[in-house]
């Protein structure tokens, strides 16, 4: 999920994976540059500081001045060679991330939601290239946009709550949530 910061969701036959300390999936706080910007969380280059969307502005903002949404760094993308290079370095960096996933975890499926998704193939398109670039020994795991763009988080939470509380058949309701 990319939206004002970004966060990961582990999935296996049907069942989510949380970790020992229920933190599996916090892929906003994985170093993507070591040496990069300074995070909130006391790590440094942390995906999160590159490629979420309130990120893609704070870095547009920092270089061109004006401050847009990361919607709108996207659009000026085309014409504007600031904004085309924080879009490819967001890219980048999720790049990094997901191959780091792709190598320890080896998924099938990855899933793109969040705000940031709805740039629809100007989001997926590049991601996808810029992974297939990053490990060739395997095989790629297809990547794909979430139907439920910037609900993706609260219904994931929302399902989790469910869960927490016993409640498991979630497939009707996910299928009509797609919608």
């Amino acid at each position: 999920v990319i939206g004002p910061g970004i966060a990961g969701v582990i999935t296996s036959a049907g069942r989510h994976g949380s970790g020992a300390r229920r933190l599996a999936g916090e892929l906003g706080h994985m170093a993507v540059w070591p040496d990069g910007e300074a995070c909130p969380c006391g790590q440094r280059g942390c995906l999160e500081r590159y490629a979420s969307a309130a990120s893609i502005s704070r870095r547009y903002a920092e270089r061109a001045g004006p401050a847009v949404d990361a919607a709108e760094v996207l659009a000026r993308a085309v014409h504007d060679r600031l904004a085309a290079a924080v879009w490819a370095e967001a890219v980048e960096a999720l790049a990094i991330a997901l191959a780091s996933c792709r190598m320890l975890l080896d998924p099938a499926l990855i899933i793109l939601g969040g705000g940031l998704s709805a740039a629809g193939a100007a989001l997926c398109e590049p991601v996808r290239a810029a992974l297939a670039t990053r490990v060739r020994w395997r095989e790629m795991p297809a990547v794909e946009l979430s139907p439920l763009g910037s609900r993706a988080g609260l219904l994931g939470s929302a399902i989790l709550a469910w869960q927490a509380a016993g409640v498991s058949e979630f497939d009707a309701w996910t299928r009509k949530a797609a919608r």
